[in-house]
């Protein structure tokens, strides 16, 4: 980003599967602002469902909606998070394979012609999908 008024925005949509049964379709929508960036995560036709939101200087806020389950992120994850999420956005191909305790973590992107795809496969979740540069 070259001044403080550059922003990037993302839109795309992904699947959430939990234990090879539960599948749910999300549309996502990220903006990176200066330092700041937001993703909000949509469910047809219920809108928000999520919001998730950092910053260089502070932790990640996670914001479950009405429609949404409580879970548990370590505190190592979190730490680590908004440096895989930006080399996700930011680089042409990029993978995370991380153990934590008990906890297992997979982070796969690769970007070609302004769409990066992406899996995350995190204990029994396994989330799927794209995000295109607008």
């Amino acid at each position: 980003m070259k001044n403080n008024n550059d922003s990037l925005t993302y839109t795309g949509k992904f699947i959430l599967n939990h234990n090879n049964i539960d599948q749910s379709s999300f549309n996502i929508n990220i903006n990176l602002v200066n330092k700041q960036t937001i993703i909000q995560i949509t469910k047809p036709f219920y809108g928000n469902v999520l919001n998730i939101k950092f910053n260089e200087e502070n932790d990640l806020i996670i914001s479950p909606k009405q429609f949404s389950e409580t879970f548990y992120i370590s505190d190592e994850m979190i730490k680590n998070f908004k440096y895989w999420f930006s080399q996700c956005l930011m680089s042409y191909e990029m993978l995370i394979n991380e153990d934590y305790n008990d906890e297992y973590f997979k982070f796969k992107c690769i970007t070609e012609n302004q769409k990066t795809s992406f899996d995350i496969n995190y204990n029994k979740f396994l989330l799927n999908g794209f995000v295109i540069r607008k």
